[in-house]
């Protein structure tokens, strides 16, 4: 049973025989998404955020769909890391705007998109980083973050009708630019390179603008240090530190059988 309701979904995410062929109700279809997304979840948690369940019927039979949510297509990396009551992945973008960016985002597999990070998850998005870089060969990067106050702010302005959810202009939830090569963008999203991305980093203003917005480049390449919060320094200069560090969740933190977690 799921939620009170019988099992309509099998565990290879198919429907179960008795209802391929039945007229379904609309409870019913909101159950079978509810308990298809279930069984992704089972088999990979982050599933539970990244895809969508689509319910298809026709004259011949109903079936199920996956459809990978429109904001994740860009996805290029995820790297999840254990937590003492949850797990966490922080997720690697390509941006959909034409800009030569990596967006990092971190992904709590129970409540979704996290809007600041504590401690213990910044030394972990610090070894992500390093991973990323590793496996894409990055080098020389710079970043660009959007503080918490700023995004309060454009999360106000919308609150007084300033502007609708769609006009915004950031996201709540925590996310850290990374300034990528274009060249990288060219391999990875090849549709950069049918859109003449050149000409329209000279003839397009919002690209230009893009392409020439202030970052900060790294002195080093960011390292667990054993200490929690030096590593700021090296992912956004001494000014973004600050900025960072004042972002940060104050709930407290403490080692519990060798995994730093959250109480």
């Amino acid at each position: 049973m799921s939620s009170g309701h019988p099992w309509y979904v099998g565990e290879d995410l198919s429907l179960l025989p008795e209802y391929r062929n039945a007229t379904l109700s609309r409870d019913q279809i909101y159950t079978i998404k509810d308990q298809a997304v279930e069984r992704l979840a089972s088999i990979k948690p982050i599933l539970r955020f990244t895809m969508e369940v689509k319910v298809v019927t026709n004259e011949r039979r109903n079936f199920i769909n996956t459809i990978i949510k429109k904001e994740y297509i860009t996805l290029i990396f995820e790297k999840t890391v254990p937590e003492t009551h949850s797990m966490l992945s922080f997720c690697f973008f390509l941006s959909d705007k034409i800009e030569p960016y990596a967006i990092i985002t971190a992904v709590n597999h129970h409540t979704g998109r996290l809007r600041q990070l504590n401690q213990a998850q910044f030394d972990q998005l610090c070894a992500a980083i390093n991973d990323f870089k590793t496996r894409f060969g990055v080098v020389g990067e710079s970043y660009h973050y959007t503080s918490l106050a700023e995004r309060d702010g454009t999360d106000s302005f919308v609150a007084r009708g300033g502007a609708s959810r769609q006009q915004k202009s950031h996201s709540s939830h925590f996310h850290l630019k990374m300034r990528i090569a274009s060249g990288m963008l060219l391999q990875r999203l090849p549709v950069h390179a049918l859109l003449d991305l050149d000409v329209l980093r000279q003839k397009v203003e919002p690209v230009k603008y893009n392409y020439t917005r202030t970052s900060r480049t790294t002195s080093r390449p960011c390292r667990l240090q054993g200490r929690s919060l030096f590593q700021y320094r090296h992912i956004v200069g001494n000014d973004g530190y600050t900025v960072l560090r004042n972002d940060l969740n104050p709930t407290r933190s403490m080692r519990l059988s060798g995994i730093r977690g959250v109480l």
